[in-house]
């Protein structure tokens, strides 16, 4: 038994588990909502973030910064999203070698109603945490995402200088 056992606190690979077998479970919740909609989470996430942006959308290339993904994986899903009548492109007029990308107006009025949708859906999903204990996973959650992305930057960082 090593000191964190003895303390009662997980170990690095236990608490990891069980951050991924709390992300899985809501996950599949999320999946269910998702399809019964006919979008893919990625696809949910991407309307979203154009529904947010101006009306002229924002470039592939800065979706692809948001959703974390590479421009090849964000070209494929706007082309899948493109043939469904979700999303539209159009030429950048500041530069010709980028387009833009924005929900079309049928889309637009889908996301009015489906938002207000996902987030009572969210709401009776995290039902069983009171008011601060969701704050709490929030702030733990948040306080996560910056430690990972301070250490996966320090990593490339020293990878680089090899």
């Amino acid at each position: 038994m090593n000191q964190e056992q003895a303390d009662g606190e997980e170990t690095g690979i236990a608490l990891i588990n069980l951050m991924i077998q709390a992300m899985d479970s809501v996950t599949k919740l999320r999946q269910w909502f998702y399809e019964t909609n006919g979008l893919t989470p990625v696809q949910f996430r991407a309307l979203v973030i154009l529904f947010e942006a101006d009306k002229k959308g924002m470039t592939q290339s800065d979706l692809s910064r948001k959703l974390n993904v590479s421009r090849a994986n964000v070209t494929t899903l706007i082309d899948r999203m493109e043939a469904k009548g979700y999303v539209r492109r159009s030429s950048n007029e500041t530069d010709k070698r980028s387009l833009y990308v924005s929900i079309t107006e049928q889309t637009a009025n889908m996301m009015q109603t489906l938002l207000p949708k996902s987030d009572l859906f969210v709401k009776e999903t995290f039902a069983f945490l009171s008011q601060e204990e969701r704050a709490m996973m929030r702030r733990i959650a948040n306080k996560v995402i910056d430690s990972m992305n301070e250490a996966s930057a320090k990593i490339i960082d020293a990878k680089r200088k090899e």
